[in-house]
């Protein structure tokens, strides 16, 4: 599965401009002249909050569940 992916983002990346959002592209399209990688991330914090209110747990099951 990984080669047919890795093909077809290469594909991608060289017939267009395209924004990929995970599927392992910042290390399939490392080595591409126009490659960009960008790591967005909120704090920890912020990551418990968010898990709290949507999984329903307590903010200890929140941190270890991560």
């Amino acid at each position: 599965m990984f080669k047919v992916e890795s093909e077809l983002l290469r594909g991608i990346a060289e017939t267009e401009s395209c924004v990929i959002a995970g599927r392992s592209a910042f290390f399939i399209l490392q080595q591409h002249p126009n490659h960009l990688s960008i790591l967005i991330q909120a704090s920890a914090e912020y990551r418990v909050e968010r898990v709290t209110r949507k999984q329903n747990m307590t903010k200890e099951e929140a941190r270890s569940s991560g």
